[in-house]
């Protein structure tokens, strides 16, 4: 149940991430492969595959790292099957002894930060992020769904489909019904009864998602300036540095957190600023990555025709490179936005009872056995980043446009 909720759960990210490196495959290979004879199952095999692997060795690296951080998943369906994660969570939470808690989420770590030393080495010959066309030019190819591997390909992609159909049916149908004499019912009463949970949970959730995503993506954008524009030394040590938490287990980076803002002069528990940073910095690779992805692309002559026209580096920051990253601002804010508003590992140990957020406040109620209340608060959070994706991807759309 574990390996296939989790599978499920990773799958649509590591999708998008794919499909971000099938973008930057020169299409040409495909239609020459075709054009030589080539069916559709060989031109996969020998061509799209080949040329994916350090992508599919990245997103495997990311998946294998998220499923050893995540507890939320065994503790809601795992039963009595424990994980690493769990046994860190429980730790703090049922017994606070932090020391344990600290020493399992160590042995968390170290395959984590194996992992993460294999995800840099291939993630140089990946273009997960960077196959985005801007200018819109067309680099399409044919290739016709026959043959055993794109038929493969197809009936497991129908499958996946209707599975996830299937969870979100199930969500939103456990919402809106009740049972009644074994007698199915649809009612309201499970929304108006999660009234008493939600109280103020949402607005802090909008507001702590809303300043993430935009603290989130000013810093990843001046590490990637910096990085990629300015080339100032030692800033790939710091590009270094702000991947990691990309890779570190949420309860790790959690418990790190509490440790290390607990005295004076930084003594942070118990406030909202310390969820915020935590969000903030534990999700920063994602928009360092974007931004370096398009930033990267902006021509040096451009910046340097400013240079000889007089312009000082603040003016070309602001006129010229921030205008020209605008699409890499809008994907890092969507997606530190939805991070916030979904992620439980990292905070859990960090938000007080009167503080909670609304992931949290659905893990009680779903830990309570209160499933249908669960269920509205994920409706909720679902329709929430539902509506923030869609609005942000239509900016994203027109901006691509103008290019």
């Amino acid at each position: 149940g574990i390996v296939a909720m989790q599978s499920l759960g990773f799958t649509s990210l590591n999708a998008l991430m794919l499909i971000g490196v099938i973008n930057g495959i020169d299409k040409s290979l495909f239609n020459s492969s075709l054009d030589l004879g080539g069916n559709s199952s060989y031109t996969i095999t020998k061509i799209l595959i080949p040329l994916m692997r350090p992508g599919i060795i990245v997103v495997g690296l990311l998946t294998f790292v998220r499923s050893l951080a995540d507890f939320s998943t065994p503790i809601i369906i795992g039963g009595s099957f424990n994980v690493l994660a769990t046994q860190a969570y429980l730790n703090v939470v049922a017994y606070s002894n932090l020391p344990m808690a600290a020493a399992i989420s160590i042995l968390l770590f170290i395959p984590a930060i194996i992992a993460f030393i294999l995800y840099r080495i291939f993630l140089k010959d990946s273009n997960i992020i960077t196959g985005t066309n801007l200018r819109g030019e067309s680099n399409e190819t044919m290739v016709r769904i026959e043959g055993f591997f794109p038929r493969l390909f197809q009936i497991i992609a129908y499958l996946f489909l209707t599975m996830m159909i299937l969870q979100y049916l199930s969500i939103f149908i456990s919402a809106m019904t009740k049972q009644r004499f074994g007698t199915m019912y649809f009612t309201f009463d499970n929304i108006k009864e999660s009234k008493n949970y939600i109280s103020g949970s949402f607005l802090r959730s909008i507001l702590y998602s809303l300043i993430t995503g935009a603290v989130g993506s000013i810093i990843g954008f001046l590490i990637s300036y910096y990085l990629e524009i300015r080339k100032i030394k030692g800033m790939k040590i710091i590009d270094f540095i702000s991947t990691m938490p990309y890779i570190i287990p949420g309860t790790f980076f959690g418990l790190g957190y509490i440790l290390a803002f607990n005295k004076y002069p930084l003594e942070l528990t118990g406030t909202g600023l310390i969820v915020i940073l935590n969000c903030i910095f534990k999700q920063l690779p994602l928009p360092t990555k974007a931004s370096s992805a398009v930033i990267s692309q902006i021509n040096p002559q451009v910046t340097e025709a400013c240079k000889d026209l007089g312009a000082h580096d603040i003016y070309i920051l602001k006129d010229v490179i921030t205008p020209m990253s605008k699409p890499a601002f809008l994907i890092s804010f969507v997606n530190n936005f939805t991070a916030t508003m979904t992620t439980i590992g990292s905070i859990i140990f960090l938000v007080y009872p009167g503080k909670k957020l609304a992931t949290l406040v659905m893990f009680d109620a779903i830990q309570s056995g209160e499933y249908r209340i669960g269920s509205v608060i994920a409706c909720m959070l679902i329709l929430i980043t539902l509506v923030v994706n869609i609005t942000f991807s239509k900016f994203l759309l027109e901006e691509k446009n103008v290019y």
